[in-house]
C-alpha cells in the first residue's frame, strides 16, 4: 500500500488483524500517531512507515516485537522518541530513523542486534558517544548517522567485513586518540565531513582497494597528503579533503584510468604547480584547489578534459596571462570558473570567454534543472557538490550546485584592456564578478543581452563612459556594483538600476541622477536622453521599485535554498523552472534517501 495516497489514521480495523506480518504504508500522509497495539502483532516481521507525516512519540514496545526484522520510520520529521534497551538480540536487521525527531543517546545494548546490517539514524537530535561495542556487528553493511551531535570516538569495526557505507558527518567526533581511525577494507563510500578530527591521514586508507567516495573536508587533518592516495585514483570516484591544514604538494602520479570525478583540495596549505597528470583524469567534473599556496601559470590541460564542470582556483599564487596555444579546445560542459584574488595579468582576450560554450543559450537551448552531483548506486543516494563563491559580494558556500547555475569570478587579478563584447553571448550567465582590476574602456552595450545575470561587479576598475541603458534591461539583476570607476553621465532609468542604494555607483565623479544625491542639469549630457525636470529626477516610478523588489526577492530565495537542506530541492527545481521559462520537469525527483 505504498504510495497509495491514503491520508485517514490507522483504522481500527487493524487491531484484530493480529496475524500480519508485513506493513508498508510508505508515503502516505498518515499524519497521526503510531497505534501501541501495532506491538502485539506477534508475527509482524516489517513495519515500514516513512514519509507518513506521522507525529507523537512512538511506542518502544515496537522495538522489542522479537519477530520484527525491518522497522523504517525515515522522513517522520514530527514523530519523537528514545531508542530502548535492546536487552534481548532480537533479529532486528534494518533499523532506519532517519529524519525524525528522535533523540537521546545510543545505548551499548544496540550491540545486541547482532543481525544489524543496516542502521540509519541521520538528521534526528542523538548525543554522547558511539558505543564501542558497536564494533562487534558483524554483519553491518550500512551506517548512517550524519547530522547529530555525536562525540568521541570512531567504532573501528574491524569485525564488519561487509560494512561498504559509513556517513558521519555534521557530529562532533574527534576520532581516536586524535587520529583518523583504521576503516574497514570492504568500505566503498566514507565521509566523516563536518567534525573535529585531528592528525594525519593513516597510510591504511590506501588499503581501501573498493573505495568510490572519501570525503574528510572540514576538520583539522594536518600533514602531507600520503602518497600512496594518488594511487587510488583508479577507483576512486570523489576526494574531498577540502578546508583542512594539509600541506606539501599535489603530486603529479595521476593514473592514466583515472576515474575521479571530484577533487576538492581548497582551503589547506598545499603548495607547488597544479598536476599535469589530471589531464589524464578524463571524467572529472569537479576541480577546486581554492585557498592554498600553489605557485603556477594557468593549467591549459585541463582544457582537454571533456566533462569538467566547475574550476576553482581562487586565493592562490597563479601567475602570467591566461593564453592556452591548445587548436580547436572549448570549454563545452565549464559551468563555473574562478580564478580570483592571483596574480593573473594581461588583456581580457575574446577567446577566453568565446571559448565557453556551456554558458551559451544558442548552443544549449533547453538546460535541464539537474544538480550536479555523483550517483553511489547501491543505494540510491548521490554526493552532492559544493563550491564556495562570492554572492552578493560575500563568500557564500553553495551546497546544492544545479547544472544551470553559471558563475565567471575574475575578480582581484592584474587584468587590463578592455571588457570583450563577446561577454555578451554568454546568456546563461548568472554571476560576473570583473571587479578590482585594471581594466579601462566603456562598459560593453552587448552585456545588457546577459538577461539571466543575478549578480554584477566591476568595482574597482578604470572603467569610463557612460553607463548603457541596455543595462536597464537586466531585470533578474539582484547584486551590482559599479562603484569607484571613472563613469560619467546620467544613470540610465529603468526597472533595476535606480533601484540599488548610492553605494552602487559611488566613486564615480562623473555619475549623476538617482540614487546619487548629485542631479544631473537639464541639458543632454555626454549623449544621454532628454532632460527632466528636478521632480523626475528625484522619483523612481513605484511600479520599477516593486519589480526591482520582486526579483531581488527571488534571487534571495533561489539564493538560500542553494545554501541550505537538500530538502528543498523540489522546490528550488520548480522556482528555477519558472525563471528559465521551463514548463516541464525534467529528470526525476532524487530524493537523498529512497523508500524501500
Amino acid at each position: 500500500m505504498t504510495n497509495c495516497g491514503i491520508s485517514s489514521p490507522f483504522d481500527p480495523i487493524l487491531l484484530n488483524l493480529h496475524f500480519l506480518s508485513v506493513i508498508r504504508l510508505d508515503d502516505n500522509n498518515l499524519s497521526t500517531i503510531v497505534p501501541e497495539f501495532l506491538a502485539n502483532f506477534t508475527k509482524l516481521t516489517t513495519l515500514s512507515l516513512s514519509n507518513c507525516n506521522l507525529r507523537g512519540e512512538f511506542p518502544n514496545k515496537i522495538f522489542q516485537v522479537p519477530t520484527l526484522q525491518e522497522l523504517h520510520l525515515y522522513g517522520n520529521e514530527k514523530l519523537t522518541g528514545t531508542l530502548p534497551d535492546f536487552s534481548q538480540n532480537g533479529s532486528l536487521r534494518e533499523l532506519v530513523l532517519g529524519r525524525t525527531n528522535f533523540t537521546g543517546s545510543l545505548p551499548d545494548s544496540i550491540a545486541n542486534l547482532t543481525t544489524l546490517t543496516e542502521i540509519d539514524l541521520s538528521s534526528c537530535n542523538f548525543f554522547g558517544p558511539i558505543s564501542s561495542k558497536m564494533e562487534n556487528l558483524r554483519d553491518l553493511v550500512y551506517l548512517d548517522f550524519s547530522f547529530n551531535s555525536f562525540t568521541g570516538s570512531i567504532p573501528l569495526f574491524r569485525k564488519a567485513k561487509k560494512l561498504n557505507y559509513i556517513d558521519l558527518s555534521y557530529n562532533n567526533l574527534t576520532g581516536i586518540k586524535g587520529n583518523i581511525p583504521i576503516v574497514p577494507t570492504s568500505l566503498i563510500y566514507l565521509s566523516i565531513a563536518n567534525n573535529k578530527l585531528t592528525g594525519s591521514i593513516p597510510s591504511s586508507i590506501c588499503n581501501l582497494y573498493q573505495h568510490q567516495f572519501l570525503d574528510m573536508s572540514n576538520n583539522s587533518i594536518n600533514n602531507k597528503l600520503p602518497p600512496c592516495l594518488f594511487q587510488m585514483f583508479d577507483h576512486l570516484s570523489v576526494l574531498n579533503l577540502g578546508r583542512n591544514r594539509l600541506s606539501g604538494i599535489i603530486l603529479d602520479t595521476f593514473l592514466s584510468n583515472c576515474s575521479l570525478k571530484t577533487l576538492d583540495l581548497s582551503n589547506n596549505n598545499l603548495e607547488g604547480k597544479v598536476p599535469r597528470s589530471l589531464q589524464r583524469c578524463a571524467f572529472l567534473e569537479v576541480l577546486d584547489i581554492g585557498n592554498n599556496k600553489i605557485r603556477d601559470t594557468f593549467p591549459c590541460m585541463l582544457k582537454t578534459l571533456p566533462s569538467l564542470h566547475i574550476l576553482v582556483l581562487r586565493s592562490n599564487k597563479f601567475y602570467g596571462d591566461l593564453q592556452c596555444h591548445i587548436a580547436n579546445q572549448t570549454w563545452s560542459t565549464l559551468q563555473i570558473i574562478d580564478i580570483a584574488s592571483n596574480n593573473f595579468r594581461g588583456a581580457l582576450l575574446p577567446h577566453y570567454f568565446s571559448s565557453l560554450e556551456g554558458m551559451m543559450k544558442s548552443r544549449n537551448p533547453e538546460p535541464r534543472l539537474h544538480y550536479l552531483e555523483v550517483e553511489f548506486t547501491n543505494y540510491g543516494l548521490y554526493y552532492r557538490n559544493r563550491v564556495t563563491l562570492t554572492l552578493k559580494g560575500q563568500e557564500m558556500e553553495i551546497e546544492n550546485i544545479l547544472e544551470v547555475f553559471t558563475s565567471i569570478d575574475f575578480s582581484c587579478n592584474n587584468f587590463e584592456g578592455e571588457i570583450p563584447e563577446v561577454l555578451g553571448d554568454l546568456k546563461l550567465l548568472y554571476l560576473l564578478n570583473l571587479s578590482h582590476n585594471a581594466l579601462t574602456g566603456r562598459i560593453p552595450k552587448a552585456l545588457g543581452k546577459l538577461t539571466q545575470l543575478g549578480s554584477f561587479d566591476l568595482s574597482v576598475n578604470q572603467l569610463s563612459g557612460r553607463i548603457p541603458d541596455e543595462l536597464a534591461s537586466l531585470t533578474f539583476l539582484a547584486f551590482l556594483n559599479l562603484s569607484f570607476n571613472q563613469l560619467s553621465g546620467r544613470i540610465p532609468r529603468g526597472n533595476q538600476l535606480q533601484t540599488f542604494s548610492a553605494e552602487s555607483f559611488e566613486g564615480n565623479t562623473g555619475l549623476c541622477d538617482f540614487p546619487l544625491k548629485k542631479l544631473c542639469s537639464n541639458t543632454k549630457m555626454n549623449g544621454s536622453s532628454q532632460p527632466r525636470s528636478h521632480s523626475d529626477d528625484e522619483t523612481v516610478d513605484g511600479k520599477y521599485i516593486s519589480f526591482a523588489l520582486g526579483s531581488s526577492l527571488c534571487f534571495g530565495i533561489v539564493t538560500w535554498l542553494l545554501l541550505h537542506s537538500t530538502r528543498y530541492n523540489e522546490l528550488v527545481d520548480r522556482l528555477l523552472f519558472r525563471i528559465f521559462g521551463e514548463h516541464k520537469k525534467a529528470g526525476r525527483n532524487r530524493n537523498r534517501r529512497r523508500s524501500r
